[in-house]
């Protein structure tokens, strides 16, 4: 079914529910918000308000459907969210059993990806336990960051130091496509040995 059948039938739907035909001006009204919220969001929520006990007396204007939407919404980033605080705590396990030159696995693929965006794995492991409580945040902000994007392009695994200079090429993506490692190699290096010259001035 293709959003517009989709919008189409909770139509008649709301039709039946309230036990009168749309106007043209109301059918128009829906496919606008359709637009902007996309079929799918706007029939969900549509669907939501004809089952509440109270507003479903009432039929649905945009202020009932912006509302449901908008709960929704808040709802789903608060779950979002939840699961970053879980994964950071991962994170930190992992930093702590595997280290700098282990390649750990994660079971949520948003996990790796916001990895990536804070630097790479090698760079995370090199943050003091300060550094660390300072970008939990972060983590969390690009965690919610990558689950906007399409799963298909998100890096599906993290990198540690025995996997980077063994060069191997791994899958860059979750549609299994590889990339050669020896750009990142030298930039990883350069960026270790950089950190260890500041941290010999200290």
């Amino acid at each position: 079914m293709t959003p517009g059948d989709k919008l189409q039938q909770t139509l008649r739907l709301v039709s039946a529910n309230y036990g009168k035909a749309l106007a043209p001006e109301q059918v128009e009204l829906f496919r606008a918000m359709a637009k902007q919220h996309g079929a799918n969001l706007l029939c969900d929520a549509i669907m939501r308000h004809m089952q509440d006990p109270d507003a479903g007396m009432f039929f649905p204007n945009m202020a009932h459907i912006s509302a449901q939407i908008v709960g929704t919404q808040k709802q789903a980033d608060a779950s979002l969210e939840a699961t970053a605080g879980t994964q950071w705590f991962a994170v930190l396990d992992k930093i702590r059993k595997v280290g700098a030159y282990g390649s750990p696995k994660f079971e949520n693929p948003l996990t790796a990806a916001a990895i990536h965006s804070l630097g790479g794995w090698v760079q995370l492991c090199r943050k003091t336990e300060d550094e660390l409580r300072w970008l939990s945040k972060n983590f969390t902000a690009e965690f919610k960051s990558a689950g906007e994007r399409n799963p298909e392009f998100l890096p599906n695994k993290v990198q540690g130091l025995i996997a980077l200079k063994n060069n191997r090429p791994i899958s860059s993506s979750s549609n299994g496509s590889t990339a050669s490692l020896g750009t990142l190699i030298g930039e990883a290096a350069k960026r270790l040995k950089n950190d260890s010259r500041g941290n010999d001035g200290e």
